[in-house]
């Protein structure tokens, strides 16, 4: 059982829940999760055996194997409390590992008091590599840690080994990272196409709240560049970085540029703005300059500026957007959102009566320096009121009404508008059966929904709100998991279906030769028999045509900490395929969208590490149209303690790329954007 619904977090967010079981208790605003529950909020993890989660003041109780992490630092404990506002919190009998400094803490209390601060009570603390058997640890009864400061403990022991040794009452310890002023270790590269390739950073530490890199790179007869990346921290609630790029392309004789700037500032706990600006001078100035698969095949960049306020169960926001697109020279085109201005309700209960209130509105300036620019106002009120029945699930119907209005229409210089009411009803219910070696849970889903859009030809397209189009339908969507218990008698996820299909009465009851009502059957297949092991499909299967339409598949094959397989697939054939779902239902497949060609190709990676710190990676892409390799990745690298040494080839169409980068550990953590390896080696700076 699944449930996701914002809650009051600093980040702005959304908190997803699951869980085995899962009860919410609609007047207090609380969640009570049973058995393999998962909470994810951004970069945020938590699994554990049972949580409550207090959704009016943001408090979260965790009780049994909790495990948290961050993107960064880990975390143990039999029991936890969080505060998702703050992303404060106190670990009871746990371990916190701090990744961006290799401390280990473990004790009877944790307290993370503040973002950069933690306590310690009753417990040890190392900075060592090896946590099991460190080099040296020191027990103590209290301990304060403020990062990039100063540790203070009480009564402390230390140990060598397992050996207890020398006692202090009391201890200040300095646990500032050091920057320092100075070149980086450069790396090196050969351009079949281009020749000799060097880059060299040099690292600036300008005070404690700011620095800089500035990179120097030759390309051979390509050309050369210079890059600066500046970042600042002015307190905990703003921060930013400066990219910019520069590169004097000799091959073409021209000058290209890149910008990029990230602003984040948060002002309270409810009101934050963040900014990330990218701009380049040339639509073909990744592919020409990117080693990185992701920027090459970029189609357009965005710069977005957002202020955002959250309430309890409301959001607010102001948005700029400003979109380059890469696939012209020309941008005059390409549609603005400067700015847009919306407004969120979320399922706001009226007083004590069953009945929820969710509202949407936004009001966008939609510009453009060539074709159709027009203001819009849209609103949507809904109103739902959900019915529980013993054994039979819950029933929520549900109306509201949609009123859209625009400056102009598509072809007339004249205000337009329309009005849609929109409603349905849909049927939810879980069941489920413990066996002694598997859980069988069988969730089933019926979503009918009615829309009566009036037809008016002069409607602007802009986004999916100017494309609705009528509809009398139903969906069914029914998934299958099957779940074992593991030795730490948590239950693990072996295998889940889900079947959706919608059924369109308004195309079966047209006046129109071979209507066809069915959509595509939607098939979701997942399959974990091994921890290492996962294999997962998503296809369409056309009734009509008793053939595949859509076929994407991954399997994944881990062998911590020495290999790593993936493969990917992706298959599609040309004609008029569903979407995943739309405004109103994201199980909805009754729309539809024209595939020109049909599209078919492979990816594939390896990598594999020894216990002796050598590895080595690859990384392909294959056109199966086309029956062309688009490109092959390949690197080797040796990993030691304090040092590591990576060698990459890249095998372009239209040319090879050798690089060499020698890194040793402990010098900093900046790293320029111009060099990078295909594989995360461990081998930072």
């Amino acid at each position: 059982m699944n449930s996701s619904r914002p809650a009051l977090a600093a980040s702005g967010e959304t908190i997803h829940l699951k869980a085995d079981h899962l009860e919410y208790q609609q007047d207090e605003d609380i969640f009570i999760a049973e058995g393999s529950v998962g909470i994810r909020q951004g970069r945020s993890r938590i699994e554990t055996d049972s949580l409550r989660l207090d959704n009016t003041i943001g408090k979260l109780y965790a009780i049994g194997n909790v495990r948290f992490t961050d993107g960064e630092n880990l975390a143990d404990a039999i029991e936890a409390e969080f505060d998702i506002n703050t992303r404060l919190g106190v670990l009871h009998h746990g371990r916190l590992f701090i990744q961006s400094d290799n401390y280990y803490l473990r004790g009877t209390r944790i307290e993370r008091s503040a973002l950069d601060r933690y306590e310690l009570h009753d417990g040890s603390f190392t900075a060592c590599k090896c946590e099991k058997n460190p080099d040296w640890k020191i027990r103590t009864q209290h301990l304060r840690i403020s990062l990039e400061e100063y540790v203070v403990a009480k009564n402390v022991i230390f140990y060598a080994k397992n050996v207890p040794f020398f006692y202090l009452p009391y201890l200040i310890y300095p646990v500032k990272t050091k920057r320092q002023t100075g070149l980086l270790v450069p790396g090196a590269g050969y351009s079949s196409r281009y020749g000799f390739r060097y880059r060299q950073d040099f690292f600036w530490a300008i005070a404690p709240d700011k620095d800089a890199t500035f990179s120097l790179e030759h390309k051979g007869s390509k050309g050369d560049g210079l890059a600066i990346e500046y970042r600042y921290l002015q307190s905990r609630k703003s921060n930013g970085t400066l990219n910019a790029n520069y590169f004097r392309d000799r091959e073409n004789d021209i000058a290209r540029w890149e910008i990029q700037y990230n602003l984040q500032h948060r002002f309270t706990n409810r009101i934050e703005a963040k900014l990330d600006a990218r701009y380049v001078n040339q639509a073909n100035h990744f592919q020409d300059l990117s080693d990185q698969t992701s920027e090459r095949a970029l189609k357009e960049v965005e710069s977005n500026f957002v202020l955002a306020y959250r309430g309890d169960d409301s959001y607010a926001y102001l948005l700029g957007r400003y979109t380059q697109n890469l696939t012209t020279s020309r941008n005059n085109t390409t549609l603005q959102r400067l700015p847009e201005i919306g407004y969120t309700l979320n399922e706001h209960r009226l007083g004590d009566a069953p009945i929820f209130l969710h509202f949407e509105s936004t009001a966008v300036n939609f510009w453009r320096k060539s074709g159709l620019s027009a203001k819009r106002l849209d609103v949507y009120p809904k109103i739902s009121i959900p019915i529980s029945f013993p054994y039979a699930g819950t029933l929520t119907p549900w109306t509201g009404f949609r009123e859209t209005w625009y400056s102009r229409g598509r072809l007339k210089d004249h205000a337009i508008s329309h009005e849609i009411v929109p409603s349905g009803i849909k049927l939810e219910n879980l069941f489920y059966r413990h066996g002694k070696a598997l859980t069988h849970l069988i969730s089933s889903g019926i979503f009918y929904e009615y829309i009566e859009v009036e037809n008016k030809g002069d409607i602007p397209k802009f986004d999916d709100i100017d494309s609705i189009s009528s509809r009398n339908s139903v969906t069914v969507s029914i998934i299958q998991r099957l779940l074992t218990t593991n030795g730490g008698g948590r239950l693990e996820e072996k295998g889940s279906l889900r079947l959706t299909e919608t059924y369109r009465f308004d195309t079966a009851r047209a006046n129109i030769p071979d209507p066809r009502p069915y959509s595509d059957l939607r098939g979701e297949l997942m399959v974990n028999p091994f921890p290492s092991i996962s294999l997962s499909f998503d296809s369409f299967y056309n009734l009509y045509h008793s053939r595949l339409t859509s076929l994407n598949s991954d399997l994944q094959f881990k062998l911590r900490p020495y290999m790593n397989l993936t493969l990917g697939q992706r298959s599609t054939r040309a004609g008029s395929r569903p979407q995943k779902g739309d405004l109103f239902n994201p199980l909805y497949l009754g729309n539809t969208e024209d595939i020109p060609s049909d599209i078919s190709f492979w990816t594939g990676s390896l990598l594999l590490r020894s216990p002796w710190g050598f590895g080595a990676g690859n990384r392909t892409y294959f056109d199966a149209d086309a029956k062309e390799l688009v490109e092959i990745d390949y690197e080797v690298f040796y990993e030691a303690e304090c040092w590591g040494v990576v060698l990459t080839f890249l095998d372009f169409k239209d040319r090879d790329e050798f690089t060499f980068s020698f890194t040793l550990k402990g010098l900093g953590k900046m790293k320029s954007r111009l060099f990078n390896n295909i594989f995360t080696t461990n081998t930072g700076t």
